[in-house]
């Protein structure tokens, strides 16, 4: 029942969609398919927030793949007004034009149901203290793309937390398990940003290194390291969201 209110949004635009690509109508609407694609976007947001609201209300802590997957679900009553659509306006006989016909149209539905999710990662800010100089976090630097600087981080697998998922990162990225670093329960941020044009959580979480001279072991995801004070380290990251989160962090822990 979670996707009925997107599909509502745009089921009448569906038909006259649905039209142009099996009937060879001419589509010409595309004004207001543009008003029925913002209200999607809103629709299914509001959905994932309620959904994972009423979760958490009922001390369901498992709700980061329920909320992605809920987004989505309209994609479903996509293909079952497709099924609709088959039996009800096209006179399609044949083998081979009924399987082209629901394959694209399988295909359809996975794109949307792609479109509308949203995606989530997590990871960890880790610090040491040496001493008496400043206050130093630990940064990896890529071995692909662009080699940008970021704290260990990935992405949410299965049915994991974005704690569980930050943690079994780290142990990859860099060889720390928990065991070799102090959680700071109280400090929590997210930021959210575009992955070719699908907006994605990214989860941090704080903790500090126990052992300040312990090695890091970098998978063959990364090429090198860095230990840098604040300034330094937002020099590295380059992202702005990213430079705040090292602020607030270094603030949290000299309170």
């Amino acid at each position: 029942m979670r996707g009925v209110l997107p599909f509502g949004a745009m089921f009448i635009e569906l038909f006259f969609i649905f039209s142009a690509i099996w009937e060879n109508q001419y589509y010409y609407l595309f004004g207001f398919l543009f008003l029925v694609f913002i209200i999607i976007i809103i629709s299914c947001s509001q959905i994932s927030i309620v959904i994972t609201y009423f979760q958490l209300c009922g001390e369901d802590y498992h709700w980061w793949w329920r909320s992605f997957i809920a987004s989505g679900g309209s994609a479903f009553y996509v293909f079952v007004y497709s099924i609709f659509y088959f039996f009800t306006k096209l006179d399609i006989t044949e083998a081979i034009p009924i399987m082209l016909y629901f394959g694209y149209t399988l295909l359809i539905c996975f794109t949307f149901w792609t479109l509308t999710d949203m995606s989530a990662a997590a990871g960890v800010i880790i610090f040491r203290q040496v001493e008496q100089k400043p206050i130093e976090y630990l940064l990896l630097q890529t071995s692909y793309g662009e080699h940008h600087w970021t704290p260990p981080k990935g992405h949410l697998d299965n049915d994991e937390s974005p704690l569980q998922a930050a943690e079994r990162e780290t142990k990859e990225e860099a060889g720390l398990d928990k065991n070799d670093l102090k959680y700071y329960d109280k400090f929590e941020e997210k930021i959210t940003y575009d992955v070719n044009g699908k907006p994605k959580d990214v989860y941090y979480y704080l903790a500090r290194l126990n052992n300040a001279q312990q090695k890091i072991n970098l998978s063959n995801e990364h090429q090198n390291i860095s230990w840098s004070n604040l300034h330094d380290a937002c020099d590295l990251v380059k992202h702005e969201n990213l430079q705040n989160i090292l602020r607030k962090a270094e603030e949290f822990i000299k309170k």
